[in-house]
């Protein structure tokens, strides 16, 4: 496996709203389009998911994404997928990974982005989080 590990599997939840360091993947027309996993820092507010390069960007730039994806009631969320992998050493660790999709009725459910992270409490509260974000949407 290919990523940039993280340096803490940090991530503030308030409410609806989260910030967090992850890993991600970029999808185009339904597939995962990028080999390796890229750090990320996400948030989620507001009806919107926000992708930066580093949490640095949102202090400095905030208008300076990587991605927005606009929640609506058609996006929802894969189930999480675990697998275990090898660090540098041997040492196994476990890795969680999910993905961002959106209904679509002539290609069904299209994948957008997958994140994925070492932490399971992380990944659980993104994906509540984006949840409340896409169904509390009108």
């Amino acid at each position: 496996m290919s990523f940039a590990p993280l340096s803490e599997n940090t991530n503030e939840a308030t409410g609806n709203q989260i910030h967090a360091k992850v890993v991600i993947k970029f999808c185009s027309f339904g597939l995962v389009s990028t080999a390796k996993w890229y750090p990320a820092y996400i948030i989620v507010a507001d009806g919107t998911l926000k992708v930066y390069d580093h949490e640095d960007t949102v202090k400095f730039n905030p208008r300076n994404t990587i991605m927005e994806i606009p929640l609506d009631r058609q996006h929802r969320c894969s189930g999480w997928k675990r697998k275990n992998y090898k660090q540098k050493g041997g040492i196994p660790t476990d890795f969680f990974s999910f993905y961002v999709m959106k209904d679509s009725a002539v290609l069904g459910q299209i994948r957008e982005l997958k994140i994925g992270s070492h932490d399971l409490q992380t990944m659980e509260n993104i994906m509540r989080c984006l949840e409340a974000n896409t169904h509390n949407r009108t």
